[in-house]
């Protein structure tokens, strides 16, 4: 077998893993999530437009999900939504390093999408629409295409990346005490 027919196989073995735990965030397919337990999907915090989302899941089923816990600091939601029994995405079992693979899952109007990258950094920070300081983040380097933010960033097996050393202390809030959301920057000319 060669090289890339081996990294074929791989990679079709992870989509088959990860795609059905992946889901559309809004009506418009505003962002991407994913599967994390019975119930409950986590999405990036700038998808979400009010309590309510609707929520596409990869056999093409809609449902109304309601925000759970929200970071809006960390960019980080969770929605409580009913899964039916849909398999959650498993966690990796180690940590993400510099020049690990990693493939970006998306949901989107015209069906799931895949594309492969590498850990560029690990321990990075940002600022979030509030000026908070955010991190520690994983950077890499996977094409997302629009409607990709909230993916999955699964490892070559299959399981989400999440840096377990990090402090994750990022806390999602109950929707009461929930931060007011910081007005959007207008965007540059030329950017979607």
């Amino acid at each position: 077998m060669t090289a890339l027919a081996e990294i074929e196989r791989t990679i079709a073995r992870v989509a088959e893993a990860t795609l059905p735990s992946v889901v559309a965030i809004g009506r418009r397919f505003r962002g991407s999530g994913f599967i994390i337990a019975d119930d409950q999907i986590v999405t990036n915090a700038h998808n979400l437009r009010g309590e309510e989302t609707t929520v596409t899941f990869a056999d093409g089923t809609r449902a109304v999900g309601r925000i759970a816990g929200i970071d809006v600091d960390g960019d980080l939601a969770v929605i409580g939504v009913a899964t039916d029994g849909r398999p959650a995405l498993a966690w990796a079992d180690r940590p993400a390093g510099v020049g690990s693979a990693v493939l970006a899952a998306a949901a989107g109007p015209d069906g799931p999408r895949l594309s492969i990258g590498f850990v560029s950094g690990v321990g990075r920070s940002f600022r979030s629409p509030s000026g908070a300081l955010v991190g520690p983040a994983i950077e890499h380097t996977a094409p997302l295409a629009p409607g990709a933010s909230g993916g999955a960033p699964p490892r070559w097996r299959g399981a989400a990346r999440r840096d377990r050393h990090a402090p994750a202390r990022r806390r999602l809030l109950p929707r009461h005490r929930r931060r007011r959301r910081a007005p959007r920057a207008p965007r540059p000319a030329g950017q979607w």
